[in-house]
């Protein structure tokens, strides 16, 4: 039985690179970001990086009702109690200033202070109300760390709650910073319509107060109206 010994072309066969072999071809390799403060280069990445789904942020909704209750249900108990306190703390102080009106006026007087002293702080108590209340949003919402991450929720989603709340939205989506600006637009908008209130305007009549001038473009017409509509558009 003879044995077949003929030799087969392959062709061309493609050399290994060893390490160290000086007829080892040159294989190009990808391009290299230049090292910056010291650190190793690295390759470049082609293509777009995937996009990511976030989740609703769904604890997040009760904090625009109370402050904290967002800390209570992610089991921070800590800031939750300390912004009811707070809130708690500022309404009762709100109350009380409001009910004795009338008395603290003619005691401000005895003491040399200002009768206006108990209107002004009024309304500081007003306007640390709603800090506490944009705090309690934008610390209880759940921060989106991934950029290229795509809405959690649907647009239409997102558009009917930001309809019925400004930042509502946004709270879902993750992006609490544009929330926190919208609710913040919403106290002043709030304030700007209980100034021109029949309540408001007795208690400065009966303190004899006028408000600052600065403070009569937030009472406008034009202010009342425009910033309303702006802030239920975005």
């Amino acid at each position: 039985m003879s044995i077949d010994t003929s030799v087969y072309d392959l062709g061309d066969v493609d050399k290994l690179n060893f390490p160290g072999d000086p007829e080892a071809e040159t294989v190009p390799e990808l391009p290299r970001v230049a090292a910056k403060h010291g650190t190793p280069p690295r390759r470049i990445a082609f293509g777009a990086p995937p996009v990511l789904h976030a989740d609703p942020d769904w604890t997040a909704v009760p904090s625009l009702v109370i402050p904290g209750a967002a800390h209570m249900l992610r089991g921070e108990f800590a800031k939750a109690l300390c912004l009811a306190t707070l809130t708690g703390f500022t309404l009762t102080m709100a109350w009380a200033v409001h009910a004795t009106l009338d008395r603290l006026a003619p005691t401000l007087e005895i003491l040399g202070a200002p009768a206006a002293a108990a209107v002004w702080t009024l309304g500081a108590l007003a306007v640390v109300l709603g800090c506490l209340h944009v705090a309690g949003v934008y610390g209880g919402a759940r921060p989106n760390h991934r950029a290229n991450a795509a809405p959690a929720v649907h647009p239409a989603v997102a558009g009917t709650a930001s309809a019925i709340i400004p930042g509502l939205g946004q709270l879902l989506n993750g992006d609490r910073g544009r929330a926190a600006f919208l609710l913040s637009g919403l106290w002043l908008v709030a304030a700007s319509w209980i100034l021109v209130t029949p309540w408001m305007t007795g208690i400065l009549t009966s303190q004899n107060l006028i408000l600052p001038g600065w403070m009569t473009v937030v009472t406008s017409p034009v202010f009342r109206w425009t910033l309303p509509a702006v802030l239920w558009t975005m």
